[in-house]
């Protein structure tokens, strides 16, 4: 077999095996299995392997974003004068804080151990 076949047939393996789309939602892309991890071949699983180590990478500067943009609204939510600005900044703290909670999740799911962990440990 010819490499450039070679590589083709990699490629196509890869692409049935897995993909990592974007969620909008976490900003991070995630990844997706669509066979067993054990049935994929060795240089397949390495390829995989690695891409979930970059999705972990990103994570963590993720969190430090949402973070952020909670403590925002935390110091909006003490200037908030009015009950529907208290209760919008109250809705996109929830929903920034169940974003920090799903990433560590995630992260949890690659990596075995939550973020907090490798940092305490």
């Amino acid at each position: 077999m010819k490499e450039t076949d070679w590589n083709r047939s990699e490629a196509f393996l890869i692409r049935e095996s897995y993909e990592f789309p974007w969620d909008e939602r976490l900003q991070v892309h995630r990844p997706l299995l669509h066979v067993e991890y054990e049935e994929m071949p060795p240089e397949v699983q390495h390829t995989f392997e690695l891409k979930c180590q970059e999705v972990c990478a990103q994570i963590p500067p993720q969190i430090k974003v949402f973070e952020q943009r909670y403590m925002d609204r935390f110091e909006a939510l003490n200037q908030a004068r009015e009950d529907e600005d208290f209760f919008g900044l109250m809705e996109e703290m929830n929903e920034l804080s169940s974003c920090i909670s799903d990433l560590n999740i995630l992260f949890l799911h690659i990596e075995g151990h939550f973020i907090g962990a490798s940092v305490h440990a």
